[in-house]
């Protein structure tokens, strides 16, 4: 059972790269015929079909910029942790950080949740707990914070969308 649930999860896996890829290629080579599809599809007249078009654009421009710039004030402020809680090699944690804040659901937690339990393996005790409440507490909340003050200010999109969004 065990073997054909990660047998069924690598499969799913590689069928959605296999598509992400494909999306991606038609999009990067005839990215302004597929806009034109998606222009005819959308099923208002005029002013309105113009006015969606931009709200889809605007949103799809805000998650472009937003997520890279998310990343990087996430991955700063757990390199702010890892130097006040004695971590080695903060800089390369803080890298690391940055790119698994783009991983959904676990994100930070996989690096610095490992770091802790290194950390209080080793016998820094206080300092694996403090990693630990400073990731759950400031590291994690800031990608909800920053990720809806971005969305507001990039897509005018309100707060309860992007909570829910998230979920």
């Amino acid at each position: 059972r065990a073997g054909q649930y990660v047998l069924g999860g690598i499969v799913d896996f590689a069928v959605n790269i296999v598509v992400l890829l494909l999306v991606l290629y038609f999009m990067l080579t005839g990215g302004r015929a597929m806009e034109a599809y998606v222009r005819d599809l959308v099923p208002f007249d005029g002013g309105q079909r113009d006015d969606v078009i931009h709200e889809m654009h605007q949103i799809v421009r805000s998650n472009a910029i937003g997520i890279p710039l998310l990343a990087v004030v996430q991955g700063g402020v757990a390199l702010v942790g890892y130097l006040i809680f004695g971590v080695p090699d903060p800089l390369f944690w803080g890298v690391l950080t940055c790119f698994a804040t783009i991983l959904p659901i676990v994100g930070t937690a996989l690096v610095w949740l490992p770091l802790a339990a290194y950390m209080s393996l080793d016998g820094n005790w206080g300092q694996g707990v403090g990693l630990v409440m400073y990731g759950t507490l400031v590291v994690t909340q800031v990608d909800n914070l920053v990720r809806m003050v971005m969305q507001k200010k990039m897509a005018d999109v309100h707060p309860l969308i992007t909570i829910f969004g998230v979920f």
